[in-house]
């Protein structure tokens, strides 16, 4: 028998047993119609996974992990049980389980219908966007946590935590609940509530009362919501919020606050009048930042806020020199000779991989966190460029995929704006586990950058707090991981590469296991990555500094035989120059990739703004509360008026200039190595100017052959 083996009546028969997973959703996936019958389904995971067309679909046996996620238009019946993020992400059509499904069924689901005849597991509809999900048994705890829109109807008992942290979903319990979460509350049944209930449980196939049913819901206590009123802040409240100096984070709460009136340090940048001074010595443990972090913190009661990446002093690869060639190397002639540039990502396992004019790309950076012109001006930057830009939290936005040549669209723990159709219209997709500046973090949107347009996106509430879960809502280790890539190629059609982005931490074992997970490119985020808001006190003390990250990554691809063979690094985190190109490329990376760099290069900080920034409590070069919408720049604001400040053609004109001179940059240290593609420099190019840098990048203190820590043979 093979995979799509005949027709039985009107249906046509699947049996992936016999010819694989592959054949069968191909089948599915070019069918604009029709009845199809999965038999002997082996347990297979993402079968039916990414259909978009009004088929009608009965699997006759038990399902793997994903089954039916991101369905759109179909009726997929399984007769079995289902394993964990069945219908995850779905978007229309109907899904039924004839027996019990197993962790997350449901989870980010924007619309249709979820029928899950049994029991159903934890975290069922976990972040849910719309979708509604009725379970015929009871449901295991943090069901329907985080869940923003959409009812979750239970006609057994629920378990602990039931609705944690939810926004706007409904919840309706016929039986009983072991325990509410934080911020879920037992609600009142109205008649148009019994209505639903009983439009929705006939539709479902079940025979119940519904004013058998107890309505659980948001409290409204976190998030900033407006006490008791569904609707959001106005724009004159929002406006008071984000000049509030009492509120969290905000302009002229944070620590090191600077006056307008304030005249400079001894290092030039704006600090207080301490008279002549010769006499006042500071103290390196309370310095003046400690002091007003403390005094700020006891003020508030609340943790600091902020953007950007981390201010400390680390080793960067400002402590690497290149030695270039002379007696023993022979250099290339300046312009004369060629020194390529290009790169290829994702040829392990895609059909499709990115090739790159260019060894740099633009990270991934959200719309709600970026204005609309500034994610269209990347675009046009990295277009002209010839390199990639990445899409970030919140979806894809029609003018950045409409000016960006090469879109790599971002899979993250929200699932905010997850869309299988622009799944599909990605050149490559990057599923994020973590971010430099926050490694093991998630992120926040703060409710004055929740404007209309941004709540659409990703089913908020306007003018709501946003945060973003910090683990995916389907999967849990790396295990799962192999399985969720294996989705997201099937939904695919095993075109698009397939990222793995995390935050450095413990590199070397985070890079081998997203190689064993499927991964055809890594990319390792250092601390000095940037953010567009979480916790001071994370970006500073969590992660490690990109210059340590890359050659852990490296030692555990070349350990696999995949370095440079099979699967690409692209570094991240604190990239300015040229320089740095190239000292990451010689310690292993494929190439790297810019996110503060590049808002600096169409026009964050700018001197020209510094009397607006200062109005603001900071100055041009300090400005970092991103998360308050109030950039004078235009940049890290949703307010149309200060959206309109940015020219997307002209930034996207200074970013192509600027990634210009990197590439040139890089060329020449490498052409002064002797070296015709940038991808042949190697760390025996580099020396380190000290110990802590030699250690890191392990390379040679300058002048010596010693690498500090170098495990002897």
């Amino acid at each position: 028998m093979t995979a799509v083996d005949r027709r039985d009546g009107a249906a046509t028969v699947l049996d992936p047993g016999a010819g694989g997973l592959r054949p069968v959703n191909r089948t599915l996936h070019e069918a604009t119609e029709g009845t199809f019958e999965i038999h002997n389904p082996q347990g297979a995971h993402a079968l039916a996974a990414g259909l978009d067309a009004p088929l009608t679909v009965t699997v006759e046996g038990h399902v793997g992990y994903y089954c039916a996620g991101m369905n759109k238009q179909a009726m997929v019946t399984v007769v079995g049980n289902a394993g964990p993020g069945l219908a995850e992400n779905i978007m229309s059509g109907t899904v039924r389980i004839g027996g019990n499904a197993s962790q997350s069924a449901g989870a980010t689901g924007h619309g249709g219908l979820v029928v899950i005849e049994g029991n159903a597991s934890a975290r069922c509809g976990i972040s849910m966007k719309g979708v509604t999900i009725v379970v015929g048994g009871n449901v295991g705890h943090m069901s329907a946590f985080m869940a923003q829109a959409g009812d979750l109807v239970v006609l057994g008992d629920a378990g602990a935590d039931l609705g944690d942290s939810i926004y706007e979903a409904r919840l309706f319990v016929r039986g009983s609940v072991a325990s509410l979460g934080a911020d879920c509350t037992r609600k009142e049944m109205r008649p148009e509530h019994h209505d639903f209930l009983a439009r929705t449980l006939a539709t479902a196939g079940f025979d119940a009362n519904p004013t058998d049913f107890t309505r659980y819901g948001s409290a409204r206590r976190l998030y900033n919501f407006k006490v008791d009123d569904v609707d959001a802040l106005s724009s004159s409240q929002r406006a008071q919020t984000a000049t509030d100096p009492g509120r969290q984070g905000t302009p002229g709460a944070g620590a090191g606050a600077i006056s307008p009136d304030a005249p400079p340090t001894a290092t030039g940048g704006p600090g207080p009048d301490t008279g002549q001074g010769w006499n006042l010595r500071e103290s390196h443990t309370f310095d003046r930042n400690t002091i007003a972090e403390i005094q700020r913190a006891a003020n508030t009661g609340v943790y600091r806020i902020r953007g950007w990446g981390a201010k400390r002093a680390i080793p960067t690869f400002d402590d690497l020199v290149f030695l270039g060639a002379s007696m023993s190397r022979y250099p290339l002639e300046g312009y004369r000779e060629a020194c390529a540039t290009n790169v290829v990502l994702g040829a392990r396992f895609a059909s499709e991989p990115i090739e790159l004019a260019i060894p740099v790309t633009i990270a991934g950076m959200s719309f709600g966190s970026l204005s609309a012109n500034a994610k269209e001006a990347l675009g046009r930057g990295a277009s002209a460029a010839g390199t990639s830009t990445t899409s970030g939290d919140g979806g894809m936005t029609d003018e950045e995929r409409t000016h960006s040549e090469t879109l790599v669209y971002q899979y993250l723990p929200s699932r905010y704006g997850m869309n299988p159709d622009d799944l599909r219209r990605g050149d490559a997709i990057e599923v994020v586990v973590g971010q430099g500046a926050k490694p093991g973090g998630g992120g926040m949107l703060l409710g004055h950058k929740i404007s209309a347009r941004v709540a659409d996106m990703r089913t908020l509430p306007e003018g709501i707090d946003q945060r973003s879960a910090c683990r995916h809502p389907d999967w849990t280790g790396p295990d799962d991981l192999a399985i969720k890539i294996t989705e997201l190629r099937e939904i695919t059609g095993w075109r698009k590469p397939v990222y793995v982005k995390v935050g450095a931490a413990r590199p070397y074992y985070d890079t081998a296991l997203a190689v064993k997970a499927g991964a055809d490119v890594v990319v390792l985020d250092g601390m000095q990555g940037g953010t567009a808001a979480t916790q001071d006190v994370f970006i500073e003390h969590v992660g490690i500094p990109t210059l340590a990250a890359i050659p852990e990554a490296v030692r555990a691809l070349k350990e696999m035989a995949v370095h440079r063979t099979g699967v690409q690094l692209v570094a991240a985190g604190g990239i300015r120059s040229g320089a740095d190109v190239a000292k990451a490329i010689a310690l292993g990376a494929d190439a790297v990739s810019i996110g503060t760099a590049a808002l600096i290069a169409i026009g964050d900080n700018a001197p020209a703004r510094d009397a607006e920034y200062r109005r603001l409590g900071s100055a041009a070069g300090f400005w970092d509360d991103f998360h308050t919408g109030a950039d004078p720049a235009g940049i890290t604001t949703q307010d149309p008026d200060l959206s309109s400040r940015l020219d997307p053609v002209l930034a996207g004109r200074r970013l192509a200039n600027y990634l210009q001179v990197l590439t040139l940059e890089a060329q020449t240290l490498a052409r002064a190595c002797g070296k015709s593609h940038v991808l042949n420099l190697e760390p025996e190019d580099l020396v380190a100017l000290t110990v802590e840098a030699a250690a890191m990048a392990g390379v040679p203190l300058a002048g010596t052959d010693w690498i500090p820590g170098r495990r002897s043979g």
